[in-house]
């Protein structure tokens, strides 16, 4: 084999050599190009998840804060509206027909003074025998003239209510009271659910 032939098999080889080297790379660039382009797609897919569960969890939390902030008005049209009722319910009791005050106050002082604080009051507090009883009452101004009719306790300055009476020992260690006011307020706290649902009610 002569040079120049030996030569040009050099050639060739090397050509050849050099072809399949450019194949592979080729292959293999394609080969990372397609991995690089999938995990790209994955990144993509991804990152677009995230941004779409950003927007409904954004969604989410303004639908959240509009049914709280629409929640607290309707508790407050609500509260508003209870009030209102007990506001006009105590003004009517208020200006009930003095024939019917009349009868509530006489039961309200005999309600006074055999409610058992007295008798325990007695038991507890005195040793002497002599029997705890209630000594002045107390009543709006308006009606100061009929518990002085209906009771023998001594008349105490007026006081502000809506009605009804409050009696209290002689040394004024303590009293009961049995006011409009606080009769409505209990009723109130017991009624109130009732009362919801009759304003209210879904």
């Amino acid at each position: 084999m002569t040079l120049d032939n030996v030569l040009s098999k050099i050639i060739n080889d090397a050509e050849m050599e050099a072809k399949g080297l450019i194949e592979e790379g080729e292959r293999e660039a394609e080969l990372i190009l397609g991995e690089a382009q999938r995990e790209t797609e994955i990144i993509r897919k991804k990152k677009e998840q995230e941004e779409q569960d950003a927007i409904k969890d954004l969604e989410r939390l303004q639908k959240s804060k509009i049914r709280m902030k629409y929640r607290r008005r309707r508790f407050e049209a609500e509260k508003m509206l209870i009030d209102m009722c007990w506001a006009d319910v105590k003004e009517k009791i208020g200006s009930i027909d003095p024939e019917l005050n009349r009868v509530l106050l006489n039961k309200l002082l005999h309600l006074a003074k055999a409610t058992p604080a007295f008798s325990i009051r007695s038991v507890v507090a005195h040793e002497d025998g002599d029997e705890a009883r209630p000594y002045s009452v107390y009543c709006r101004e308006r009606d100061m003239g009929i518990v002085s009719q209906l009771s023998n306790l001594e008349l105490a300055e007026p006081i502000e209510c809506i009605g009804g009476v409050m009696a209290e020992d002689e040394d004024s260690n303590w009293r009961i009271n049995l006011t409009y006011d606080i009769l409505l307020d209990e009723i109130e706290e017991n009624m109130l659910g009732k009362v919801y649902d009759i304003l209210v009610g879904d």
